[in-house]
């Protein structure tokens, strides 16, 4: 008898339903913006200078490096300090998922090592869309990049997440040792890359290399801390990711296996099978509804 899939409704996840704008903005220093509200969510991320922005009468100055979230049909205004010309990075998209109150007009510091997420949303923007980042009014290419749109999705919402946990994190009494807190932050980075490149073919010892330690270090570090292999935890994801992509019926196997970097599909279901005890047709055939 064959499995039907129910999907849980949770009320810890992120999910981006739709990205609206992604813009990268060099204001002179005497920018000035007179005002808007939209239905859906607007991230504000000062990438250098600074940045006010207004919201209920209330003056919020952003530095570079911080953030701030504007909730849906909220009117705000922006202006910059008449001193230093500020670069800006702003990402409007739908959310519907009650974790997202988190942000609501919300100022937040995006560490150094969640950059990257930002610059992937932007490099995949350039490649997906027939536009410059300094025009709202995007164009999909007639050849774009296979899940292009998606990993701006991706990439966001691990951003979001990773924002909730370390400010959580923060909020935790019990002061860590100093051993504690770089092994953790050192896990926290491997693991914000490892979800970064579900989409893209990496080695471990690639991995190693961006994060900037030896593979025995790192492995043994990452192992500690989540009880997985480097490479373990990476096939992981990709299979977790490959069980979404089935379920959701968009591709087919070899579309599949090429969109999460695999060298071939023989070698996906191979992997697939492995993790799951199944191949990726089985699993397909048990969570359709006969």
């Amino acid at each position: 008898m064959a499995k039907a899939f129910i999907p849980h409704k949770m009320a810890n996840i992120i999910t981006i339903f739709k990205i609206a704008t992604i813009n990268y903005l060099e204001f002179d220093k005497d920018f000035s913006f007179s005002g808007e509200s939209h239905n859906f969510w607007e991230m504000i991320y000062v990438d250098k200078g600074e940045l006010t922005v207004v919201i209920r009468n209330k003056e919020i100055m952003l530095k570079q490096g911080e953030a701030f979230f504007i909730k849906p049909n909220e009117w705000h205004s922006e202006y910059s300090n008449h001193e230093i010309a500020p670069n800006v990075f702003i990402i409007s998209f739908v959310c519907h998922s009650k974790a997202i109150n988190f942000f609501k007009n919300k100022k937040v510091i995006i560490p150094a090592r969640y950059h990257h997420f930002i610059t992937t949303i932007m490099s995949e923007t350039v490649e997906s869309f027939d536009t410059s980042l300094s025009k709202t009014v995007f164009t999909a290419k007639k050849q774009k990049p296979i899940g292009g749109e998606q990993l701006i999705r991706i990439n966001l919402e691990y951003l979001l997440i990773m924002l909730i946990r370390t400010e959580n994190k923060n909020e935790v009494k019990r002061p860590l040792l100093f051993d504690e807190t770089v092994t953790n932050e050192l896990t926290e980075k491997t693991l914000a890359l490892l979800h970064a490149s579900i989409y893209q073919r990496k080695s471990v010892n690639e991995i190693c290399a961006e994060i900037g330690y030896s593979k025995a270090y790192l492995s043994k570090i990452f192992g500690d801390n989540t009880g997985h292999s480097l490479g373990s935890y990476m096939n992981k994801l990709k299979i977790d990711e490959a069980k979404k992509l089935l379920r959701e019926d968009k591709y087919n196997i070899t579309q599949i296996s090429d969109l999460l970097a695999y060298s071939d599909p023989h070698y996906f279901s191979k992997v697939f099978r492995r993790l799951e005890g199944m191949s990726p047709r089985e699993y397909l055939k048990s969570v359709k509804i006969d």
